[in-house]
């Protein structure tokens, strides 16, 4: 398909065109092709239409579904500490008992452990949800004189 579209192109001879002959025939590539109209300007310009490779990931997964899935025990063993107390249980498991499954989370920065918390891997192991507080002990609109004393 791309090769005819290069053929038509360069039959085109969109360089010798006007301004509303360009205008209709990049209108046409447009739709032939898929790209967008400043995408098939620039390939116009440059008088041919090539595709590009596309990288899907850029950056290689450091954390497998096994390490986050521990976190996720973890979590559900002492119940969601904050970060660095999550951070630092790791690093003992590891360093002090000797526990070789810990050695990927160990490294883990505390931002980074927030990031695998909210993973799909992780949602998967664990779902925490956080009771609303019922109605009748907010305090909302309530007023009060201050107090002097």
């Amino acid at each position: 398909m791309l090769g005819f579209r290069q053929h038509w192109f360069d039959s085109a001879r969109y360089l010798q065109l006007n301004k509303t002959d360009k205008g209709v025939l990049l209108s046409f590539m447009q739709k032939l092709s898929g790209y967008s109209r400043i995408q098939v300007k620039q390939y116009c310009k440059t008088g041919r239409i090539q595709r590009r490779q596309r990288t899907t990931h850029g950056f290689p997964r450091k954390y497998i579904d096994e390490a986050i899935r521990l976190l996720a025990r973890t979590d559900e063993l002492y119940g969601t500490l904050s970060g660095p107390t999550t951070k630092t249980l790791c690093e003992r498991a590891c360093n002090v008992f000797d526990q070789q499954e810990y050695r990927q989370l160990a490294g883990i920065s505390v931002t980074h452990l927030y990031n695998l918390r909210r993973s799909r891997p992780y949602s998967r192991v664990r779902h925490h949800f956080e009771k609303t507080c019922p109605p009748a002990l907010q305090h909302r609109g309530t007023t009060q004189a201050p107090s002097r004393g």
